[in-house]
């Protein structure tokens, strides 16, 4: 079996996007049992999702709470990001992979190449990252993610 070079665009999994039944419960699970901490918080009130990004060595798990006590427009279209997804998205469970890559336009480009077309035009996401989505043979997402927003703010300079 002849194996794919990989590419220099492309880098390790950045994380894993699970849907959670209740995020406090979820929290303290990872990080009592399994040792992780909280790197991030964000979401979007007006999806009715929350976020939470957890950490351990370079390991990362991003975990989501969609907001049972409304109805939102997410949930009532079936749409994340703007693409059609089944009413299990929002339920408990694996979402997606995310590829971490320091050459986003590079790998868009290369993913392409592949044949792989974007489910997901190249957009800024909820988190403030660069991201893309494209699916495996299975129909599991992947996402491809620039870290934007894990980059950390330059010093600015000034003259004494």
């Amino acid at each position: 079996m002849r194996r794919t070079p990989l590419s220099s665009a492309f880098g390790n999994i950045d994380h894993i996007a699970i849907v959670v039944a209740n995020m406090k419960q979820t929290i303290n699970f990872y990080r009592q049992k399994l040792g992780f901490s909280v790197e991030r918080r964000f979401g979007n009130p007006e999806l009715g999702v929350k976020a939470v990004v957890l950490k351990r060595g370079t390991s990362r798990i991003e975990l989501f709470e969609y907001d049972d006590k409304k109805p939102d427009y997410a949930k009532r279209q079936c749409r994340i990001h703007g693409i059609k997804v089944p009413r299990t998205y929002f339920e408990p469970g694996l979402r997606h992979i995310a590829f971490r890559t320091h050459r986003f336009g590079g790998a868009v480009q290369e993913l392409q190449r592949k044949g792989l077309a974007p489910v997901i035009k190249p957009k800024t996401g909820y988190s403030g990252d660069s991201i893309t989505f494209f699916r495996d043979p299975n129909g599991i997402l992947h996402e491809l993610d620039y870290t934007l927003g894990r980059r950390k703010p330059r010093k600015k300079v000034g003259k004494k």
